[in-house]
Parts: structure tokens; sequence; C-alpha cells
């Protein structure tokens, strides 16, 4: 028997199938395009928020080069301020040496405590362009500072403070003196604490200090093991003073 297509269903048919390659085409084509005419703008975005980047870095590059040379410089002062060791020969000979400042000064007890670590914060290095993406590698590329000097690395370096309570007798001038070679040392000192009393019947200062003595550990400085030179070594005293002030004949 054969199978006898009426143009009825010929029109039916020719009906589907345009309804059919109009889905194709709608899924395939204008679908297709729409998606990626979003991926192309989603790019678009990143792009223009880059060039933005970009063009910040670009109009602020003088800021960062000086902020650059800046942090280079004061890094290095800070590093070169303190000693690569603070032994307690070290406290010592300067505890000799505050004393000699303005004689007559005396210093009949120095507490000398182990030094203590602190952690060194060190911020994190916040690289907007390393997330510039690789369409502007470039453009970054353009835009980098190379310093003429070189970064300092401070993650490998350890910070101790190592403590000394000096119980002293002095002038007035000579506990002036005293502060004023702790503050200005070359080598980084402090003055936490200081406990003062006068004695009106000699006109003279007693008490004691408290000094920190700052180091780090892990620079390219040599250690110099301090010479004793001239120090008195007394029998009860270090320091070769007398240890009853007021026996003294002050």
């Amino acid at each position: 028997m054969a199978l006898t297509i009426t143009e009825r269903d010929k029109a039916l048919l020719m009906i589907f199938g345009g309804v059919v390659i109009a889905g194709l085409t709608y899924y395939y084509g204008y679908y297709g395009l729409n998606e990626k005419t979003i991926v192309i703008e989603d790019e678009n975005v990143t792009l223009s928020n880059q060039v933005q980047l970009l063009t910040t870095v670009s109009a602020n590059k003088d800021t960062y080069v000086n902020d650059t040379d800046r942090y280079i410089l004061n890094t290095n002062k800070i590093m070169a301020g303190y000693p690569s060791l603070v032994t307690t020969a070290d406290k010592i000979m300067y505890t000799e040496l505050l004393t000699n400042i303005l004689v007559p000064t005396y210093t009949y007890e120095a507490v000398l405590n182990e030094p203590v670590a602190m952690d060194i914060m060190v911020p994190e290095r916040e690289d907007q362009l390393s997330g510039a993406g690789a369409d502007v590698t470039g453009l970054i590329a353009l835009n980098q500072y190379e310093s003429d000097g070189t970064i300092p690395d401070v993650t490998g370096l350890m910070f101790y403070d190592s403590v000394e309570v000096m119980t002293f007798d002095t002038t007035y001038n000579g506990l002036k003196q005293i502060i004023l070679n702790v503050v200005n040392n070359e080598d980084f000192k402090n003055v936490t604490e200081l406990n003062v009393s006068y004695d009106s019947s000699t006109g003279r200062l007693s008490g004691d200090m408290t000094i920190d003595y700052y180091y780090l550990e892990g620079t390219d400085k040599e250690y110099t093991f301090p010479s004793p030179g001239l120090i008195n070594h007394g029998t009860d005293n270090i320091f070769g003073d007398v240890t009853d002030i007021q026996s003294s004949g002050q």
C-alpha cells in the first residue's frame, strides 16, 4: 500500500520543520551569541578596571618611587642603628662609660637580665599590579619601578631586648648627661623606667634606671667583643666603686 501525503500534511511538515529550524537557529545562534556577548562584556569590565588601575599607577609613579626610596633609606638607617649582639660584657662596659661621664658618679649595682626575643611585624606587600592579568603584562612591565638600591629583606631578622637595671648615685647634671648619652647613643637604647630620690644633706640624686639594649640578629654586621680598657675592678663591686655611698664622705 503506497503512502500518500496530502497537501495538508506537506504544509504541516513544512510548518513543523520551520519551527525546528527557528528553534535551532535561536539556540545555537542568538542564544549562543548572547552568552558570548555576556562573557565579552565581563571581560571588558575587567579590562576597564585594569586600565583604570594602570592609569592611576602611572599618574602616581613619582609618589610610588619616592615612597620606595624613602622606605629603603629609613629601613637601612634603622637596621644600622642596631648592633648584631649585646652581651653582658657590652652592658658592663657601657655602664662603666656612664659612670665616667661626670665624676663623681657611682654605680654600685647593675642587674643584667637575659635578652628577650621580640617579634618583628612585617606588613605584607600589596602588589596591585600582580593581579592585572596576562593581557596587560606589557603595560605592567612598562610601569614597574626598579630602584637603584636593594629593598632590605627583614623577614629573617630576630629582634632582641636586653634589660639592665642600674642603681646609681650622682649629681643632677650627672644624671642629665647619663640620660642624654643613652637616648643619643649610636646603638639604639632606651630608658624605660627611672626612679630618683633627692638627698637634701648631700644635694645628690640616687635611684635606679632601667636601660633597654636592643639588637638585631641576622644582619650582616660583625660583632666586636668590647675591650675592657682601664675599667676598675672592685672586690665587692665590678665597677670598683664603694657600695656604701654615705660612708664615702660625699
